[in-house]
């Protein structure tokens, strides 16, 4: 018994490219099979035979040569029939979870109107005039023209806006992790590193100087719209914000608005999310223990350094993450049932609101995602949280390779649900990892953060590899409960019901917040707390846990998502 051989698929959309290694950059390796670090798009049927002549050594056709393959038995078709003997309760349940994970994927193939924006996309950005900013006009160029606010005192903002250095794909898109019905590509645009000074790392002068990069952007954008450059209208180009973050806007580009779109595929959220380059700034001054900020405490500081931190290091985390998917080649499957889990439990954010005309498209994956009429709420997890989590467990030990997406899902369910799980605990530091493709600055264990030092300054503690950033810093101790909980009763449900009535809890059944608690209060922090809502959310929490005691089986604290903004328009 043995597996079909696998070839190295053609490399597309090379004029963005990850950067994954030099020689992806001009196609696939000279081997014939994927480097380390792949190509954009690696999926492959399987099936197909190596190249050659089309008649077999006994006279036999290429086509006979095929029908053979597709009648022998793989070890993959063995594998499949043991777990579905020992794993799964009904037979059933998996025939419904195979079509599930085929109406949420998204063919890549199909997505060629997309790629060709983004190629044109990419060409005007690198284009755009520079411009002058002076510090007497960083405040009206921000806070007349977005919904966003500065939070430095105003002085030392002055720079010279310049195009992106880099522009590069990165999240779901480029891993084709894309989980449907909210479709968006992630463009890292790095800023160059003329436009900050030493000391900018502080007193949230980087983050003014970033949101003022992306309001000017916008504007440049809608210039080029009004222009008929980029061939779509104006009103495309909004405000968004990354992971929720008030402190990171970015810009959204809808290319389909006010279009009819031709294909389903086609209707992506462009998200333009200005990075930073690791070299400017010394990473020991972004260490969660260094003090950057004046009149703030411990995790105000923290959150601020991390953030920070988390924008040089965005693209090393996609080298790190494509790493465990060349690994596990069902990564991608399992994901994607975390992601439809987590937002009919109700514990994902997603990264864009869906616009009527996105909705209008009524797509089967629809029911996959949580209930139009229930209100949206942020807690934290994300999808790069989620996969990141699943690449600890690979380097941990705790998956390995082989493996099928829904022993991956059991694996990240079960290791959730415990209280004990050193996530929940002490913390979790995963192993150092320095990549040749993606030069990073990795800190060497003597050198580290120790975690005591992170725990002391979030309620959840996830180190990537280089040591530098938190991958849960925007996970709260209500969170934590939550995800534990949700993962022990999907766990319970898996191992008791039987037929179709699990699938049907897990990723078809809604779970709004009038249902799930028993009693929900909405409470205005605005002026209670300073600091970031992570700050105000755990304070919340904090006092109802204490005041409540063990009369409440679960308290928790979602955030609203915050609203999307157009350019001239406060």
């Amino acid at each position: 018994l043995c597996e079909p051989s696998r070839r190295s698929p053609k490399m597309e959309f090379e004029e963005i490219p990850m950067n994954f290694s030099d020689e992806e950059e001009g196609g696939s390796s000279s081997d014939g099979g994927s480097d380390e670090a792949g190509a954009m798009y690696s999926e492959d049927d399987g099936e197909q035979l190596e190249s050659g002549d089309s008649t077999g050594p006994e006279g036999s056709t290429g086509a006979d040569e095929k029908a053979a393959a597709a009648d022998r038995v793989t070890l993959h078709d063995l594998s499949e029939l043991k777990e579905a003997q020992d794993l799964f309760k009904s037979n059933i349940f998996r025939l419904q979870m195979n079509e599930m994970l085929d109406e949420v994927k998204v063919n890549m193939d199909k997505t060629t109107r997309t790629q060709s924006f983004l190629k044109k996309l990419k060409e005007k950005l690198q284009a755009m005039p520079e411009r002058k900013v002076a510090s007497a006009h960083a405040r009206p160029i921000v806070e007349d023209h977005s919904p966003f606010a500065l939070r430095s005192d105003g002085s030392a903002l002055g720079f010279q806006w310049t195009p992106p250095r880099q522009v590069s794909v990165i999240g779901s898109f480029i891993l084709k992790s894309v989980c449907r019905p909210f479709l968006t590509v992630d463009l890292s645009l790095q800023m160059p590193n003329s436009m900050f000074e030493t000391d900018d790392s502080t007193n949230y002068r980087y983050v003014d100087k970033r949101c003022i990069y992306t309001v000017l952007l916008a504007k440049q954008l809608r210039s080029l719209c009004e222009k008929g450059d980029l061939g779509i209208s104006a009103s495309a180009i909004t405000f968004g914000y990354f992971c929720n973050d008030e402190l990171k806007p970015v810009v959204l580009i809808r290319p389909y608005l006010g279009l009819k779109p031709r294909k389903k595929h086609d209707s992506f959220v462009i998200r333009l999310i200005p990075t930073l380059a690791h070299s400017k700034f010394s990473m020991s001054k972004l260490s969660p223990l260094h003090a950057s900020c004046s009149n703030a405490d411990d995790r105000e500081n923290a959150m601020h350094n991390n953030g920070i931190a988390e924008d040089t290091a965005l693209e090393y985390h996609m080298h790190v993450i494509h790493r465990a998917h060349k690994r596990c080649p069902e990564f991608t499957n399992a994901m994607l049932l975390l992601k439809v889990w987590a937002r009919k439990r109700r514990v994902y954010t997603s990264p864009v609101a869906r616009t009527e005309q996105h909705a209008a498209q009524d797509h089967p994956s629809d029911r996959y995602q949580a209930s139009a009429a229930s209100t949206p709420v942020v807690c934290g997890v994300s999808s790069f949280f989620l996969q990141m989590l699943l690449v600890h467990l690979l380097e941990a030990g705790v998956l390995n390779g082989r493996m099928s997406s829904y022993q991956i899902f059991r694996v990240a369910l079960d290791y959730l649900s415990k209280p004990s799980s050193a996530l929940w605990t002490a913390g979790v530091a995963m192993a150092p990892r320095a990549l040749t493709a993606q030069p990073f600055p990795v800190a060497p264990p003597h050198k580290r953060t120790p975690l005591e030092g992170w725990r002391a300054r979030f309620d959840v503690v996830l180190v990537d590899p280089s040591g530098h950033v938190n991958i849960a810093s925007r996970l709260t101790a209500s969170t934590a409960s939550v995800l534990q909980r949700e993962a022990l009763l999907s766990l319970l449900l898996l191992d008791t019901e039987c037929g179709t009535l699990p699938f049907e809890k897990l990723f078809l059944t809604s779970h709004p917040m009038h249902i799930k608690y028993d009693l929900v209060v909405r409470v205005d922090m605005s002026g209670s707390v300073a600091g970031p809502p992570q700050l105000q959310a755990r304070a919340l929490h904090r006092a109802l846990s204490q005041g409540l005691g063990d009369r409440a089986q679960l308290v928790a604290v979602h955030s609203l998502p915050l609203a999307e903004g157009e350019y001239d328009k406060k």
